[in-house]
């Protein structure tokens, strides 16, 4: 039996999720009207899985597959949606033309 103190992780992610929940509340409180399309689910993205994926440091190795890993399997699954929080917060939006009807 391994008794080595360990990080309480979960905790740490229950703290940071209230304060990103607040945060971003308090986002799309103060520009509503003013948001475009799909930002603020971009913002999501960027700052949940940008936060998991550095809490995944203080978590142990889940399997012996990870064991020769730089980055474990929770930092591999985070950065595709750290990537789309970004296209989706900072890509440009078109102009519609409302044109003739």
């Amino acid at each position: 039996m391994d008794l080595k103190p360990r990080h309480p992780v979960q905790l740490y992610e229950a703290i940071v999720y209230l304060i990103l929940f607040v945060f971003i509340y308090r986002y799309y409180l103060r520009n509503t009207g003013s948001i475009k399309p799909g930002s603020l689910l971009g913002l999501v993205l960027m700052l949940v899985y940008s936060s998991r994926f550095l809490l995944e440091f203080f978590k142990d190795k889940q399997s012996d597959v990870e064991s020769g890993m730089l980055l474990n399997m929770g930092h591999l699954l985070s950065i595709p949606f750290v990537l789309a929080g970004l296209i989706l917060f900072f890509r440009p939006v078109k102009k519609v033309d409302p044109g003739i009807p």
